[in-house]
């Protein structure tokens, strides 16, 4: 990958001439400056790209390795007619490839690119793009994991526990059990970041209790008693002395199988 990017880089900057397996060399080897890491030839060859091609470069970064022609149009605000002429140059640059025959899929060429792409937004450009990423989805049928992805970049907290757990419920569903209990662990880790209320109790009951189902499925039963704990104490703040009765009931006999 360094040296192709080199290569494409002194192509475009005029230090060679002539076509891919026949460049000529214009200026002697001294001058080149050639830079040390291929994450700073990458990013010179972005930063040379008309203002436009590099916003929606950097737009497709933050919605995926792979993405869609639609929602790059949609956190853009402009149609496929509109984004073709820069999809074509930054195929010919060899940044990005299509996935499919009606072009509606492209993809990163390589996992570097994207990601210089990517960090070449600050943060709160990349937050900003992701929310908007997430509320196009959201008026979509996509998929619980892609508007999870969004609204975590997103720092949309609220949406991204709601997001992920509906995930991992989908994952348990089909008895993907280790993508689940991931879920639904990445879902618990955020709930300090919402409001200490009944709201987030309720969900913190909930989401353990599902990861308790996908734990017991994977057969990593130490894991278990802590999180029937932890809704138990959720639950006691709640109220609903029948459900609390219920989790205590599978926390002693966790404790008792321990």
């Amino acid at each position: 990958l360094f040296a192709e990017e080199v290569v494409r880089s002194l192509a475009a900057s005029g230090v060679l001439a002539g076509a891919a397996g026949a460049y000529r060399l214009l200026k002697p080897v001294p001058t080149l400056g050639v830079p040390a890491r291929v994450q700073d030839v990458v990013a010179s060859r972005v930063d040379g790209l008309p203002p436009s091609g590099k916003r929606a470069l950097q737009v497709a970064a933050v919605c995926g390795a792979e993405f869609d022609l639609d929602l790059l149009g949609a956190v853009l605000g402009a149609d496929a007619g509109a984004l073709a002429p820069h999809l074509e140059q930054l195929e010919t640059l060899r940044f990005v490839e299509a996935r499919d025959a009606g072009r509606k899929v492209f993809a990163f060429r390589h996992a570097l690119i994207h990601e210089v792409a990517y960090h070449g937004l600050l943060h709160s450009e990349q937050r900003a793009i992701h929310a908007s990423a997430l509320a196009s989805l959201a008026a979509t049928n996509a998929s619980p994991d892609r508007l999870a992805f969004h609204a975590v970049r997103a720092e949309r907290w609220a949406d991204a526990v709601h997001w992920l757990e509906l995930a991992g419920q989908a994952a348990l569903s089909r008895s993907a059990c280790e993508q689940a209990a991931a879920r639904f662990e990445e879902a618990i880790g955020l709930l300090p970041r919402l409001p200490a209320d009944a709201s987030r109790d309720r969900q913190e009951v909930e989401l353990r209790l599902n990861l308790r189902n996908a734990l017991f499925a994977l057969g990593r039963h130490s894991e278990i008693l802590g999180h029937l704990e932890a809704a138990a104490d959720c639950q006691a703040r709640l109220g609903d002395p029948a459900r609390l009765a219920q989790i205590d009931g599978e926390r002693v006999a966790e404790a008792v199988a321990e």
